[in-house]
């Protein structure tokens, strides 16, 4: 059974380097260029493929095809997956049918990037794109907008095709639209929050509209747990014994050795070795075993003459042991260790062909170049595509996935013992050690005069691929604190390699680039780009990247000396196998709240938040969804509304996660979903898409009202209570934010201010029992009277962060605010936002502070500070009591200890990995309790028996101490975090005992 495809009227993908007509069988189809060819750059070629893959002798498969083809006939949409060994052969059928068949293509082995997942969705968009004629739409300009590195996208792109297509062309004439996509298991991880479940962040088959379909390819062993459902994904495999793959084999070598289409060098050695077809054919298929990588070797070896063809019985009947086979041999050359062996690594770590003189290069050895020529051309040549480039220089790159594994992976259980025992160690120590040649090749050289790296002139390959070689390398250490690194490569390019860090510093300028790179980062200029970047490393406490960023000659009006931001949260709910868009509260029947999550992996969850466990997974939401909200129902039940991006709102079962209803609301996605009470009880749903916003009927779906007048998408909404107990909707879009009388239609206010769209909304109590409204856009955030229809204030542009707030009891039972951002420490009245004193002394930025009760009900402050010291502050007469020195590095938190007579000692934590006691009144150092082998980051204290108290500290080496501070020694130590320590509690139980709380990075 056989089914036409179709990528577009008069185009095929892989035709970009075929002229004239191809024949694709029944059917002729013209190549074009067009608007195509302008955006082909994002489009990786795959000519390369036909000659390394031998694709003129492509043999068999039918049945495989044959499957391929009935599954697109019967189904309406959906993937095929064809699963393979290593070798067996998925890159030539997968090439075979983008040579012969009109579909869009990706191939992970190319080089360029190819494995990078934003990289192959643009690819395959750019083709879309092209082919249907969709430039006008996705790339004005011929260039790719921000929301073209999110998954979502390629699925647009994909639905707009197939919408082209329905428009272009009656039903009996549209063909499937097919994307071929190889190698799955060679696609590098998804960024952070970007993956849908499927390796390159390809749409989920639910995803993808009626008439689309996805071929792809991958090895074993990949879970791919997001092509599961058999209506919508069918597998095949190649088997590599199996009868079929077999067959292939033997009519592949008897055509290529015998018959008219015979290759004459091959049919020619046989002969002057004495060698029949058949014999040959016969031992070739049983030392290859159906893997067609190990054939192409050996026929490749045998071409060239450095195996004769009557050799081939003694070869070893497993891939690697034919690969190892080699090593060793290769091994016995003097120069295999300083040379031989670091350029094979190299090539296997490199993503991309390389010239014998760049080879040597980034081996640091240029004076090799004749040595390498003349092994890698002969030796070593059947493992290696070589092509020519510009000047007829010779390329060179690995062949195949297979001889990567080799320095990668371990032996499996199917494969026989190494000739050599340490030689999976001596491989992978060569090369990691490639990886950190490559990066120190790549990284652009310092300026001697600025000493600043020039980033800018970096090429293509540099931009996708410095961050993987630097952490495989472990060199990415190095660069994660030079603001010209982390500026010019993408966020996620950096950050999927966050867990190689291994300094404090690095991991805290890895967290400021997480927080600064916003959905519009790549819209930025460099400059704005490294204004919020310097804003998240004050945060994140990365100083030297902040002050970096601050001495970079960029021209602010003023920056940031101290911030904050603690990042800290109560438990972490994992099981979205996509980004989590959007997260409400939803009450319970036992007065227990739920947490209900929404993920662009097309789920809706709720959770107990006590337990972290699941309690529910709403499915089926076509498309996808973008926002959710808990409705009131009359049994005093709570639903779940979600707003999808199809343009339904659709009402769910919280308990069952049953569909209840679903409303076809807007013609486009729904951005914002709030749930407006009435006067009788019950509940209405107000949604927002496309500019319009609509109240609807949640028990018959019926629309009560459509309000209209914002000029653009709605972005938010919010309900607002009146004094006569009514409600209001406000909703931001545009520039503008508008109150509406939802029962009759009418809008109410007006407001305007914001220079530029307004992205959030939220409603303010007031003290007189009214209520404001605050919006944030255009970097301000402004508060609303919307009754006067007045702009009460507008916050923005603070100069100083905020590093550390304590609450200081006072005499009188009314307590003030103390707070530090820099050198200082403040004190605040906080019901009239007053100072009250401003205590100075510090020599440098303050990290942390405590309150020391003291003698006759007075409370001290205590700080600790960058400048090495401790200091105690009397607040009311803003004067500093004492200076405790003896840290030789910056002093990182503080507490406060009780001793038996009632008195208080003061406690540090230091980056210089030490705890030291101090008496407050004399300023005398009691007890130093040294064992931690990284800074200190906090400390807590915890009561025992008898009155005695013990110190709790955590640090950046992983790990929780316990101390007995009276006799200065460690009592316990408590691992199990994978990442620093960075937040300590002590936590009451009933029964009078007291457990540890610890936070960490991990």
């Amino acid at each position: 059974m056989s089914r036409s495809w179709q990528l577009a009227p008069g185009a095929v993908a892989a035709g970009r380097d075929i002229s004239g007509t191809v024949n694709t069988g029944p059917t002729y189809v013209q190549v074009t260029a067009g608007r195509f060819d302008q955006v082909h750059d994002a489009v990786f070629d795959p000519a390369p493929l036909f000659e390394l893959l031998d694709l003129a002798r492509f043999q068999g498969r039918k049945e495989l095809i044959s499957r391929i083809d009935e599954r697109i006939t019967t189904t309406d949409r959906g993937y095929v997956v064809v699963r393979g060994e290593a070798g067996v052969g998925k890159s030539t059928l997968a090439a075979h049918l983008v040579w012969t068949r009109p579909c869009a293509y990706h191939f992970t082995g190319l080089d360029g990037g190819a494995r990078n997942p934003v990289e192959a969705r643009k690819s395959l968009a750019a083709q879309l794109i092209g082919a249907w004629r969709l430039a006008q739409r996705f790339t004005p300009g011929d260039v790719f907008p921000a929301a073209a590195e999110r998954p979502d996208w390629l699925a647009k792109v994909i639905r707009a095709a197939i919408a082209a297509r329905n428009e272009q062309h009656p039903p009996a004439e549209r063909r499937p639209i097919v994307l071929i996509v190889d190698g799955l298991d060679e696609a590098e991880p998804d960024p952070p929050g970007m993956g849908t479940g499927i390796p390159l962040g390809l749409p989920t088959p639910d995803a993808l509209p009626s008439g689309a379909y996805i071929i792809a390819t991958s090895r074993y062993g990949l879970p791919l747990v997001a092509l599961r459902d058999p209506l919508r994904v069918g597998w095949s495999q190649i088997d590599v014994q199996g009868a079929d793959n077999l067959a292939d084999m033997a009519a592949y070598l008897r055509g290529a050795t015998s018959g008219p289409n015979s290759d004459p060098a091959l049919a020619r050695t046989l002969s002057d070795h004495g060698v029949t077809a058949e014999a040959f054919t016969t031992t070739l298929l049983n030392r290859c075993q159906g893997v067609w990588i190990y054939l192409r070797y050996v026929l490749d070896e045998i071409r060239a003459g450095l195996r004769p063809p009557n050799d081939i019985a003694f070869l070893p009947d497993r891939l690697r042991g034919y690969y190892e086979q080699h090593v060793q041999r290769w091994s016995e050359h003097h120069a295999w260790e300083h040379i031989h062996l670091p350029a094979l690594a190299l090539l296997a770590a490199l993503r991309r062909r390389i010239t014998i003189k760049d080879l040597a290069a980034a081996l640091q050895q240029p004076g090799v170049t004749g040595e390498l020529t003349k092994w890698l051309d002969g030796p070593a040549r059947a493992f290696l595509d070589v092509t020519t480039g510009v000047g007829d220089v010779r390329q060179y790159q690995v062949r195949h996935q297979s001889l990567r594994d080799l320095f990668i992976a371990p032996a499996t259980a199917d494969d026989r013992e190494p000739l050599d025992a340490g030689l999976t160690e001596r491989l992978h120590a060569a090369w990691m050690a490639a990886h950190r040649a490559i990066a120190m090749w790549l990284i652009p050289f310092q300026n001697s005069t600025t000493g600043r790296r020039d980033w800018a002139g970096m090429d293509h390959y540099t931009r996708l691929q410095l961050p993987s070689h630097a952490a495989a390398g472990k060199v990415l250490d190095d660069l994660v604190t030079d603001p010209g690194f982390l500026l010019s490569f993408p966020p996620g390019q950096v950050l999927w390699h966050r867990h190689t860090l291994t300094r404090r510093q690095n991991i805290t300028a890895a967290a400021a680039l997480e927080s600064a790179a916003t959905s519009d980062w790549s819209n930025r200029t460099e400059s704005e780009r490294a204004w919020w970047l310097h804003i998240w490393a004050r945060k994140t406490r990365s100083t030297h990247l902040a002050d970096r960023l601050t001495s970079g000659g960029y021209e602010w009006p003023w920056h940031v000396h101290s911030a904050v931001w603690s990042g800290a949260t109560a438990r972490i709910l994992t099981g979205h196998t996509g980004a989590v868009l959007t997260v409400t509260v939803l009450p319970g029947p036992d007065g227990q709240y739920r947490i209900v999550s929404g993920s662009n992996d097309r789920t809706v969850r709720v959770w107990d938040p006590d337990s972290g466990s699941l309690l529910a997974e709403l499915t089926g939401l076509g498309e996808g969804l973008s926002a959710v909200a808990a409705l009131p129902g009359p049994d005093g039940q709570y639903r779940i509304v979600s707003g999808n991006n199809d343009g339904t709102v659709r009402i769910w079962d919280a308990d069952s996660g049953t569909l209840l209803a679903a409303i076809a609301a807007h013609t486009n996605e729904v951005c914002s979903v709030v749930v407006l009470p009435g006067k009788d009880g019950r509940h209405r749903i107000v949604s927002a898409g496309d500019e319009t916003i609509c109240v609807w009927d949640p028990d018959n779906g019926t629309q009560l009202a459509e309000l209209t007048g914002h000029t653009s998408e709605v972005t938010a909404l919010a309900v607002l209570p009146s004094p006569d107990g009514r409600h209001r909707i406000v909703s931001a879009g545009d520039e503008t934010v508008r109150v509406w009388d939802p029962d009759n239609g009418i809008p109410l206010a007006r407001l305007t201010g914001h220079t530029s769209w307004v992205s959030s909304l939220a409603v303010l109590p007031n003290a007189d029992g009214r209520h404001l409204i605050v919006s944030a856009g255009d970097g301000t955030v402004r508060v609303w009277d919307p009754d006067q229809k007045t702009q009460l204030s507008v916050l923005g542009g603070h100069t100083r962060g905020i590093s550390a707030v304590a609450v200081l009891p006072g005499l009188n039972g009314r307590h003030r605010i103390v707070s530090t951002g820099d050198e200082t420490i403040r004190v605040w009245d906080p019901d009239n936002g007053t100072q009250l004193a401003e205590l100075t002394g510090h020599t440098n930025e303050v990290t942390a502070l405590a309150v020391l009760p003291g003698p006759e009900g007075q409370y001290r402050i205590v700080s600790g500070s960058s400048d090495e010291t401790v200091r105690v502050w009397d607040p009311d007469n803003a004067t500093e009591l004492a200076e405790l020195t003896g840290h030789p590095s910056e002093v990182t938190a503080l507490a406060v200890l009780p001793t038996p007579d009632g008195r208080h000692h003061i406690v540090s934590g230091s980056s210089d990995e030490a705890v030291r006691v101090w008496d407050p009144d004399n300023g005398i150092q009691l007890a130093e309790l040294t064992g931690h082998t990284n800074e200190v980051t906090a400390l807590a204290v915890l009561p025992g028996p008898e009155g005695q108290y013990r110190i709790v500290s955590g640090s950046s080496d992983r790990t929780v101490r316990l101390w007995d501070p009276d006799n200065a020694i460690e009592l316990t130590e408590l691992t199990g975090h994978t990442d620093e320590v960075t937040a300590l509690a002590v936590l009451p139980t009933p029964d009078g005992r007291h457990h540890i709380v610890s936070g960490s990075s991990d």
